[in-house]
């Protein structure tokens, strides 16, 4: 996986546009990311990581537009290994015209056409009729929801791949904060004001609730063209003072974590980032029984549903009584297919099942080099190189870039995982334990090996520090990592390496995600004639996870 491109409207608050944000974020770890943006717009550029490259086509007509994206394409993707995933209308619009050499996904965030005809009424249902038509272009479609599977297949005619929303966990993750105590029911509505988000149904139940004798606190987060009617509805029902509007907010986030419940009485919804950052903030949630909310909400688990307006108020105080005697399990309020590690990586295993068939030629000619290396090779490995490294080996080890698996054959209780899929599958075959990963993406438990092995492997990755991370959360406290890199000769004769190390870089890298260098040595013995021959190749250290 070389290129990718995110391609949106424009850089916003829309939920779509975020969940883009986060993809990138995430898939920026294993490949090169260029983030483009249709219309420009700055306001949540600071939602991307500095490996993400942004590009804006706002100056350019909508035909423009598709003629430069695709000369984008070209100078910064090349002919190959380049795949776009487009969010939204006019961006699946721009990728439905890319060309053959270019593997397209989109990503389908809402039911088109109840969507588009609640914002644009009879015009809308021809705007759905023309996104799905343009959707048949694309390569590959991905839905967040199985109701969403059901009807691409029923417009596109086409089977599509089911990966859920999901959030940036660790950019909210500081707002997770203990409840403040309050005798006041806190509810929070963040949203916009809007008849398919049907604020004022939820504002006719804080009337029940009022007229109940309860006492609560209705705070609503967002902007819209009902705004002022809510307001003059809150006004006649005498609400004021009890029902607040805040505006829209950036960040909301640490109001939505001191609050009792999150309501949502949308007419649809796609899987609602609002939703699932109030789950992931230990906040229950109560959702309109509709589809979508339906795969997000269970009953009794993480909030509940209502059909009717009617039933608003009690489900409201049901879900609050229930969450403030401890009924739920704040840690577990988001389903596992919603969780941003699961979605994340299904993402990277959809792409790299694509990418894979334009590297697929590269793949195989390394795959072909490793099973005829020289026999001078096989010797060095087999009584040299390999004994030195069992002897420092303690417990369950990974072997990271097993290639055919000879590290994994010459000892017992060693796993191996690979990016190269006919590598991996030749260990299988020889009944070996490998597995494919992703350049920085483990596919273990934490705390799950005693030592992990990497071999020639760390000056190909440009940024270490994901991929060292990455050991850190799978190798136990006191485990042994093994790192073999090239000498100055050894990085010279493959240009595909990244970074150069020599003893003190490697330490001082090493020394940062906190292991400490047991022994490090060229060749891998510390004799004078390999040293002064031998260093021109290889340097292989010992170290230990503090």
């Amino acid at each position: 996986m070389k290129n990718i491109f995110i391609l949106v409207p424009s850089i916003c608050d829309d939920s779509p546009i975020q969940g883009a944000a986060a993809l990138s974020n995430v898939l920026s770890k294993s490949a090169k990311v260029t983030f483009v943006s249709l219309r420009g717009g700055v306001s949540d550029v600071e939602l991307l990581n500095q490996r993400v490259n942004s590009i804006s086509l706002k100056d350019y007509s909508w035909f423009k537009k598709i003629k430069i994206f695709k000369k984008i394409l070209l100078k910064h993707g090349g002919k190959e290994n380049t795949l776009v995933v487009s969010f939204c209308f006019m961006a699946d619009f721009v990728n439905s015209f890319c060309t053959k050499n270019t593997t397209t996904f989109a990503s389908i965030r809402a039911n088109l056409p109840l969507d588009y005809s609640n914002l644009y009424g009879v015009f809308g249902l021809i705007l759905a009729k023309l996104h799905y038509r343009r959707l048949k272009k694309i390569s590959h479609i991905i839905s967040m929801t199985e109701a969403m599977a059901l009807q691409v297949n029923k417009k596109v005619g086409c089977t599509s791949t089911i990966i859920g929303n999901f959030i940036d966990e660790k950019r909210i993750e500081k707002y997770r904060l203990n409840k403040k105590p309050n005798d006041k029911y806190r509810i929070i509505f963040t949203g916009s004001f809007s008849d398919r988000k049907k604020p004022l149904s939820l504002i006719s139940a804080m009337e029940e609730l009022n007229e109940r004798g309860i006492n609560f606190v209705l705070d609503m987060y967002g902007d819209g063209p009902l705004l002022n009617k809510c307001k003059q509805e809150v006004r006649n029902k005498r609400l004021s003072g009890k029902v607040n509007f805040h505006g829209f907010v950036k960040e909301p986030y640490k109001y939505i974590a001191n609050a009792d419940v999150l309501v949502l009485p949308s007419s649809s919804e796609g899987v609602p980032r609002s939703v699932l950052e109030a789950l992931y903030l230990g906040v229950p949630c109560l959702l309109r029984d509709i589809d979508g909310n339906k795969e997000l909400i269970e009953s009794e688990i993480n909030g509940d549903l209502f059909q009717h307006d009617e039933e608003l108020s009690g489900k409201i105080l049901k879900v609050i009584k229930q969450f403030r005697k401890g009924h739920f399990d704040s840690d577990k309020l988001i389903p596992n297919k919603f969780r941003q590690d699961v979605c994340s990586q299904a993402y990277l295993d959809l792409l790299l099942k694509y990418s894979s068939k334009s590297i697929n030629k590269e793949y195989k000619s390394y795959f072909a080099y490793l099973q005829t290396r020289s026999i001078l090779g096989k010797l060095y490995r087999n009584f040299w190189l390999y004994p030195f490294i069992v002897k420092n080996i303690k417990g369950r080890a990974l072997d990271i870039g097993c290639g055919i698996g000879d590290m994994i054959n010459f000892r017992s209780n060693t796993v191996g995982v690979d990016i190269n899929t006919h590598a991996v599958d030749y260990c299988v075959k020889k009944g070996l334990d490998a597995r494919v990963m992703t350049i920085d993406i483990l596919p273990f438990d934490s705390n799950a090996f005693d030592s992990v092995i990497m071999d020639h492997l760390l000056e190909h990755i440009e940024n270490p520090s994901f991929i060292l991370n990455e050991i850190n959360r799978v190798l136990r406290k006191g485990g042994v990592l093994i790192i073999g890199v090239p000498g100055i000769k050894g990085f010279a004769c493959d240009n595909d390496h990244k970074i150069f190390y020599n003893e003190l870089k490697l330490k001082s890298l090493l020394d940062d995600f906190g292991f400490v260098s047991n022994k490090i040595s060229y060749a891998p013995f510390k004799f004078k004639w390999f040293d002064k021959k031998l260093k021109q190749y290889t340097l292989y250290g010992v170290f230990s996870k503090l």
